[in-house]
């Protein structure tokens, strides 16, 4: 699968869509399409609220509305690849789901969302690095197989 049909698979044809597989392909290029777009548009809404504000842009008061707006469209297909992903190599539904949301949970805390304390961001720092390596090792994996009986 290549760039533009894996984004048009996750964004078009499978949005709401939980069931079935995803090749690796598939998860990787669309995870490529969402890193390059949140660039994107973080870079326009920086310029574009700098250039309006001029001089008096103050870029510790920014904060990226548009950008989280964007991020919320695409929560829902990545959550959705992401499922697909797994089932692609024999797992289920609820394990991708929690691995999912404990990952982007964590992550929100280890990027100060929430004041914690020293013994919990340690907690929260082991969860966020042992998901990720877990979603990296699957969604690595070959797809499995699957026998016809």
């Amino acid at each position: 699968m290549k760039f533009g049909e894996a984004v048009d698979s996750v964004l078009v044809k499978n949005y709401f869509n939980f069931k079935g597989k995803a090749s690796r392909s598939e998860y990787w290029w669309f995870l490529l399409f969402m890193i390059i777009s949140g660039f994107a548009a973080s870079l326009i809404e920086i310029i574009a609220v700098s250039a309006s504000q001029g001089s008096s842009f103050n870029q510790e008061n920014f904060y990226p509305y548009f950008t989280m707006l964007y991020m919320a469209f695409l929560f829902l297909p990545a959550l959705s690849v992401s499922v697909r992903r797994f089932h692609d190599v024999g797992r289920s539904t609820n394990e991708a789901i929690t691995i999912y949301f404990v990952q982007q949970i964590s992550g929100l805390l280890v990027q100060g969302l929430l004041p914690l304390s020293e013994p919990l961001i340690s907690i929260v720092w082991f969860a966020f690095i042992i998901t990720g390596f877990y979603t990296l090792y699957i969604t690595l994996k070959k797809s499995e197989m699957v026998s016809s009986n």
